[in-house]
């Protein structure tokens, strides 16, 4: 998920949630949950140079 082109998956379930391991992040603004995603996709080993951006997330928040 995390190295995936596509962050549309990442996005949904920072916004939604994902079972009972991951809660919703649904109060953190559009600019902040592209920053984490951002953060995640290109730190540590993962290395995609993809930047998540604001309009992506408030799409996904339709």
């Amino acid at each position: 998920m995390v190295l995936d082109a596509d962050a549309t998956k990442q996005i949904k379930i920072l916004l939604n949630g994902q079972n009972i391991v991951m809660p919703a992040w649904k109060q953190l603004s559009d600019t902040e949950i592209a920053a984490v995603i951002s953060f995640t996709k290109n730190n540590w080993s993962n290395k995609t140079g993809q930047m998540v951006q604001p309009a992506d997330v408030h799409a996904a928040r339709q």
